[in-house]
């Protein structure tokens, strides 16, 4: 692991271009609005889910789930209710498509991370999901970053250590 001797105010000007570098391309990356024209579609399909909060590190009422054909978002929904005992999201959420069966790409947004979560089949006219038993969305957490609280370049959003860390002596 290299080790760097700074100045002490060298040391913040360097800290936070390293926190600039490391938050900037979640921020670059967030497609808070993803719209979708419905009258660009034949199809729809219909889905009751849940966003699953696995970490248990997002409380809020409001996250967007986005389904996308490639790079054509083809349906959007914002999360209206949480349920604390389920630490679940609930959305009702209408996909469209012009093919009568495809498969989709599911994202999720929370605060300004976008996050994998997964497929979609999409069957037209499809109904999938019921409050009884409704469809699951599992957002992937895959941060990468230094873990090492005492580390030069420490990304407090890090889940995984990339191996990145800069000591500071």
């Amino acid at each position: 692991m290299p080790v760097v001797y700074l100045h002490a105010k060298t040391s913040q000007i360097v800290r936070f271009v390293f926190s600039l570098l490391f938050f900037c391309p979640f921020v670059l990356n967030a497609q808070i609005n993803w719209d979708v024209n419905a009258n660009q579609f034949e199809h729809s399909m219909t889905i009751t889910c849940v966003v699953e909060n696995d970490l248990g590190n997002y409380y809020q009422e409001s996250i967007s789930i986005g389904v996308f054909d490639g790079e054509t978002c083809v349906g959007v929904a914002v999360t209206d209710t949480y349920f604390p005992p389920s630490n679940v999201n609930l959305a009702f959420l209408v996909v469209y498509g012009n093919q009568s069966n495809a498969s989709y790409t599911l994202k999720v947004q929370v605060d300004e991370l976008v996050l994998d979560a997964g497929t979609l089949s999409f069957v037209s006219n499809g109904v999938l999901g019921t409050l009884d038993s409704p469809f699951v969305v599992s957002p992937v957490f895959s941060i990468l970053g230094c873990t090492d609280s005492t580390a030069l370049n420490y990304n407090p959003d890090a889940i995984e250590d990339n191996g990145s860390c800069i000591e500071m002596v």
